[in-house]
């Protein structure tokens, strides 16, 4: 769901509320299922999302203008498409 939403349509608080649910949801399974293999990578993706939720909450702010942009893809080596529909 996350990864197909236009930037320009995502909703920070959605990402926060929809990863804590997630994990709350995780928890509640039996504790065999958490302890296996694929339970330990799901949990550890599921954190490592997290963990990066609050970059995406700062980028979102309407505060950041085109050159903020500019020198973020120059910092990184990686362009990107800002257009709002794309």
């Amino acid at each position: 769901m996350w990864g197909k939403t236009l930037w320009a349509n995502l909703n920070p608080q959605a990402l926060v509320d929809g990863i804590d649910g997630f994990l709350k949801t995780f928890r509640k399974l039996p504790k065999e299922i958490r302890i296996q293999a694929v339970g330990a990578t799901l949990e550890n993706q599921m954190k490592l999302f997290r963990n990066a939720v609050p970059l995406m909450v700062a980028l979102k702010n309407e505060a950041l203008r085109d050159r903020h942009w500019k020198l973020l893809m120059e910092k990184t080596g990686i362009e990107f498409d800002m257009a709002p529909d794309r």
